[in-house]
């Protein structure tokens, strides 16, 4: 899905009249109408006015364009990292699970390009299914089952392997993990052996 301010705007019901979007979190085009929004894929920051925004200490609305920039520094790197910033978390996405068949099946990996570089990391006997029912709430249908890693105890496998990931450092939001895929997917394998 290439997302876009609008669809964002709705779709997190941001309190502004305009949201520009960024997939990097460091331009926008200059706002006309107010209050406007900026936002990336984990968030958006409002703005109520046109002051507000000129007076913003991480914010620089260029003189030579209609774009306004992020002033990066070591500690803001992007939008996120802003003061005012409202950040939105990975979907938790109710979903009807197969009944219990037993304590086998697999250990998935679900990515959604409204954030990139996050892996969903999830257990499930029939991860096919489990794909289906996260695309009923994205209406884009853009989750991507990017593979499955078959276990005797998938459930004990994805407690394990989550504590992998976290003791090595990778951000995580509940069974989100900011990685790439490559590692991701050595990693199951390697705990897999």
């Amino acid at each position: 899905m290439k997302a876009n301010g609008k669809f964002l705007k709705e779709k997190w019901q941001i309190p502004s009249k305009l949201n520009r979007y960024h997939r990097g979190g460091e331009w926008w085009e200059e706002p006309n109408i107010f209050p406007a929004s900026f936002s990336s894929p984990s968030g958006y920051i409002v703005f109520e006015s046109k002051e507000e925004l000129a007076k913003h200490p991480h914010i620089r609305v260029a003189k030579e364009s209609t774009k306004v920039w992020l002033k990066k520094t070591k500690q803001i790197e992007n939008l996120s990292h802003v003061s005012g910033f409202i950040k939105i978390s990975k979907p938790k996405i109710i979903h009807e699970e197969i009944p219990d068949l037993g304590p086998d099946g697999s250990v998935y990996l679900i990515v959604n390009d409204i954030w990139p570089g996050w892996i969903k990391v999830g257990e499930s006997f029939d991860p096919e299914r489990r794909l289906k029912n996260y695309q009923t709430g994205d209406p884009f249908r853009n989750y991507t089952l990017v593979d499955s890693f078959w276990f005797e105890d998938r459930k004990l496998a994805e407690k394990e392997i989550h504590k992998i990931l976290n003791s090595q450092g990778y951000e995580s939001e509940g069974e989100w993990f900011k990685i790439k895929k490559s590692i991701a997917k050595k990693l199951i394998l390697d705990y897999q052996s």
